[in-house]
């Protein structure tokens, strides 16, 4: 009887301290007055590596909650069905925390992201409060972190000229594939990008996508040609090891301005001309041919372009031949199909078809040639007779990038000019002295050598009739003149003496025994006159003059000089 008391005890006092172990389990693992809980999400990235051992904060990650039955396991739901319980995004520490949750079970989206972001995070589900991690406890205040893989790219793009001098301020935008649009990129600074001493854009920092730069403007380089039709696109995207792959990494974009050059190939004349080059200066007689050459750089996008025209403006001293006209660029150009010819007065015009220009695509130069003579309207003076050429060229091309026609802006280069020049010769025929009276009706001729003009042999002029210059009357009294000679030494002859009447009796003044030699430059023609003296009487029928009272003197003081050798020869002997 009082064993069985004994072990009743013992049993009851086991029960008691198995009911003490269990309301003890209960009340270490179970808060029984907890009715809410909250969810904290840490998002970190894995683009920036590791910062002091651990993944940077990733801000700006929207997260959504839904509240879903204790027994859900999809995560793939519509959103419809489920009760949206809170919205969130990630601050600046990459955390967001939803709080005062009811009990129970949670789907968690990842809603929006960065764009650096290469895939979000997949949905998930989270109970509040969720089992501890050793398995003996409720965590009621629920933590969870997550990393997104992330991708930051950057390019170089640079703007030069053909030369390959760098440009300076020419502006380009920024576009990212958006689905199969291309849209402009929004981050304002990236849509006025502008390149900078070094002619470089570089941009960092770029998530992964496909991208594209589209020029907007030149700058202060107003003499280039804007294409705002080809773009040039560039690949950010996630390489082996986490590492980021740009494609390509440097982009070089050349833009042109076009240049032209002149040139005198050379001079064409009948004959021979001795005199045609003086103090380096390459002179022409008129009717002489001078060749031109005109090169003009092609841009590499000349076939876009609506105008491209070369213009040539001749001094009214030259005419044009208009039937040696030829334009080449590695092979010869067809006139009407792909060049047209306007000529109006001094003017020649070269305009560029469309087929021309397709034609000229991928050539460096184009080449034009024509010939013109030096005329009876040339000017004799240092002017000269210029001819002046220009470029004429659309700085924009036809079209942008989205087809949309663009407003043609023209420029003109700088006229390239080459000057030929021609001179003259101008007489004063005078009596007795320099000073003396102005006589008419002396003639004379022209000869380019002292032996042509003892001989006889006189310039010709482009009729083929000698050169004749006989002083005038009236207003031009004593005067002659003649132009379109080119500069040199030359000899002026003449072949009728000017006449004079004494005591009812016309006689003739003496003619000149010698020739007498001329400096033709680019001032005889106007600015300075050869004065040619006339004598009358029988000393200088007998004496050979030159048309110069010095050297008459000369002769009288030789004379004397001889005559007074004599007589003291005489007294001596």
């Amino acid at each position: 009887m009082k064993t069985t008391r004994i072990i009743k005890i013992i049993a009851l006092l086991i029960i008691v301290m198995l009911a003490l172990f269990l309301i003890s389990g209960s009340v270490l693992s179970i808060d029984l007055t907890s009715t809410t809980g909250s969810l904290k999400i840490t998002k970190r990235e894995k683009g920036k590596g590791l910062v002091s051992g651990v993944y940077p904060p990733l801000p700006g990650v929207e997260f959504k909650i839904y509240k879903v039955s204790d027994t859900e396991t999809s995560t793939t739901a519509t959103v419809t069905e489920r009760e949206l319980k809170g919205t969130g995004i990630t601050g600046v520490d990459g955390t967001v925390t939803f709080s005062e949750l009811e009990l129970g079970r949670y789907l968690v989206i990842e809603t929006d992201a960065p764009e650096a972001v290469l895939e979000k995070t997949a949905n998930f589900l989270v109970d509040i409060p969720s089992t501890n991690a050793t398995g003996d406890g409720l965590i009621y205040n629920v933590e969870v972190e997550a990393k997104n893989e992330t991708v930051y790219g950057g390019v170089v793009l640079t703007k030069q000229n053909k030369n390959g001098t760098a440009l300076k301020g020419v502006t380009f935008k920024l576009q990212k594939l958006i689905e199969t649009n291309w849209e402009d990129y929004p981050n304002s600074t990236l849509c006025n990008l502008e390149t900078d001493e070094s002619g470089e854009i570089t941009l960092t920092g770029l998530p992964a996508g496909d991208y594209r730069f589209v020029e907007t403007g030149l700058g202060n380089n107003l003499e280039y040609i804007l294409d705002n039709k080809t773009t040039y696109t560039f690949n950010v995207a996630l390489g082996d090891n986490s590492t980021t792959m740009v494609t390509p990494e440097k982009i070089t974009v050349l833009n042109d301005n076009p240049k032209l050059t002149k040139e005198k190939l050379s001079i064409v004349r009948d004959v021979e001309d001795n005199n045609s080059v003086k103090d380096g200066i390459n002179s022409l007689d008129i009717g002489d041919t001078v060749n031109y050459k005109v090169e003009v750089d092609i841009p590499t996008k000349i076939a876009e372009l609506a105008t491209y025209k070369i213009t040539d403006t001749m001094d009214n001293g030259l005419t044009l031949k208009k039937d040696t006209i030829t334009v080449t660029a590695e092979n010869k150009f067809i006139k009407d199909t792909d060049y047209t010819v306007s000529t109006l007065e001094n003017m020649l015009e070269i305009v560029f078809t469309d087929a021309g220009k397709t034609k000229l695509s991928g050539k460096e130069k184009v080449e034009i040639k024509y010939d013109a003579i030096l005329n009876e309207n040339a000017d004799a003076t240092s002017k000269g007779n210029k001819n002046s050429v220009k470029l004429t060229y659309s700085t924009i091309v036809k079209e942008n990038y989205q087809g949309i026609a663009n407003t043609d802006i023209v420029r003109e280069t700088m006229p390239q000019t080459t000057t030929v020049y021609t001179g003259g010769i101008s007489i004063e025929k005078r009596a007795e002295t320099e000073n003396g009276t102005l006589l008419s009706g002396a003639i004379f001729k022209l000869a380019d050598t002292k032996a042509n003009a003892k001989a006889g042999k006189y310039i010709k002029d482009k009729s083929g009739n000698e050169i004749t210059l006989t002083t005038g009357e009236a207003k031009e009294l004593g005067k002659a003149s003649y132009k379109g000679l080119s500069y040199g030494t030359y000899y002026l002859v003449e072949v009728q003496a000017p006449t004079y009447e004494e005591n009812g009796e016309i006689k003739y003044y003496n003619l000149l025994k010698n020739p007498v030699q001329v400096e033709i430059d680019a001032n005889t023609y106007k600015e300075k006159s050869v004065k040619v003296v006339n004598k009358k009487g029988v000393w200088d029928k007998i004496l050979p003059m030159t048309g110069s009272t010095s050297s008459f003197i000369m002769i009288l003081i030789g004379i004397g000089l001889l005559i007074l050798s004599i007589i003291l020869h005489k007294i001596k002997k």
